[in-house]
């Protein structure tokens, strides 16, 4: 008989804790936004814009920015998604910040970059044979970053900022060391 007491104060012990858990949970996720994980952002682009699934993807991620961009076979067509993490609320994962058509953009015959003030993302079919993607500080005693890209296949490159005050310039460069120009946007704010 003690056994069975015991066992019915343990099971009430457990239910009483999951409806704790679940209350804080729910009462959280009023303050706490829930993005998309980073291992989920294709899979989310290509739902939200309803993406072919034969079409190819690259994508770039950094801890506050991220773009993934899609292409058919003969990368005449396809269309991107840029994620941020809001920095200004609490959140968990990445929230789509902009996405559209590569017909609207330079990114099929030349290279494209969208700012926003999480990051910074150069995307482009890769036809203009950049090598390289780097981004020099403005800060002097703060280190360049430097991206690796391969001739001629698309790519997405990604670089979060942690200060306005020191996003610093992107420049593309050619195998010959030659910066390749490509026009930049500014992300608005949409929310």
């Amino acid at each position: 008989m003690r056994e069975v007491l015991r066992m019915k104060r343990c099971y009430g012990i457990g239910i009483a804790a999951f409806c704790i858990c679940l209350s804080l949970f729910l009462a959280g996720s009023h303050f706490i936004s829930l993005g998309v994980m980073k291992g989920s952002l294709e899979s989310d682009a290509r739902k939200s814009q309803k993406i072919d699934a034969g079409w190819k993807a690259v994508s770039a991620h950094s801890d506050k920015f991220s773009a993934v961009l899609f292409y058919d076979e003969s990368q005449s067509q396809g269309s991107y998604a840029l994620y941020e993490t809001h920095n200004r609320r609490p959140s968990v994962g990445y929230f789509l910040k902009a996405e559209g058509s590569l017909a609207d953009t330079d990114i099929v015959e030349g290279i494209q970059g969208y700012g926003y003030g999480n990051g910074f993302a150069v995307l482009s079919m890769n036809k203009v044979n950049a090598v390289r993607v780097e981004r020099v500080l403005e800060k002097e005693n703060l280190p360049k970053e430097s991206r690796e890209v391969v001739p001629g296949k698309p790519f997405a490159v990604t670089f979060s900022s942690h200060d306005h005050s020191h996003n610093g310039t992107i420049t593309v460069y050619d195998a010959e060391g030659r910066s390749i120009p490509f026009d930049s946007f500014v992300i608005t704010e949409c929310y």
